[in-house]
């Protein structure tokens, strides 16, 4: 090879690796049938638990969260910071309180704008709106004792 020749190579790499934080918040609901009723859109909401460095609550309907939904228990998640916009990936679970087990109910990632940019009141809240129809959460062995347990993780 001359000397006026060079032969050059490079490598590069890059990587995205996104900021994750990991939490569990259990929302015990005593009670079940004194909720019951109440009306269509009325909701539960649990104490405020901090991931990630964000606010989040648990809101539990027990008649569901709209006229399409009267038959069922809907359940979703909230931010409650401002300012954040947040993508999460979470699951709500049921627990059966004789066995302690908890199941997958629902498993789904979702953005949250910003708390005070939002149009809407509930653009700050996802879930499972139509989370499990009423008749089969009653003979189910997830409601015990009157009382039902949501585990957001």
């Amino acid at each position: 090879m001359a000397a006026s020749q060079r032969l050059t190579s490079a490598t590069t790499a890059s990587a995205c690796i996104p900021d994750t934080a990991r939490g569990t918040h259990v929302f015990t609901v005593a009670g079940y049938r004194l909720h019951k009723g109440l009306d269509v859109c009325y909701f539960i909401r649990s104490a405020t638990f901090a991931v990630g460095g964000d606010d989040w609550c648990i809101r539990y309907y027990p008649d569901g969260d709209g006229l399409t939904t009267k038959d069922y228990v809907s359940v979703c998640v909230e931010l409650q910071s401002k300012n954040s916009v947040v993508r999460a990936l979470y699951d709500l679970r049921l627990t059966n309180r004789a066995t302690g087990l908890s199941s997958l109910i629902f498993s789904q990632p979702s953005s949250f704008p910003a708390f005070d940019s939002c149009n809407c009141k509930n653009e700050h809240v996802r879930g499972a709106y139509i989370f499990m129809k009423r008749d089969l959460l009653e003979a189910s062995p997830y409601l015990q004792d009157d009382c039902i347990v949501i585990h957001w993780m």
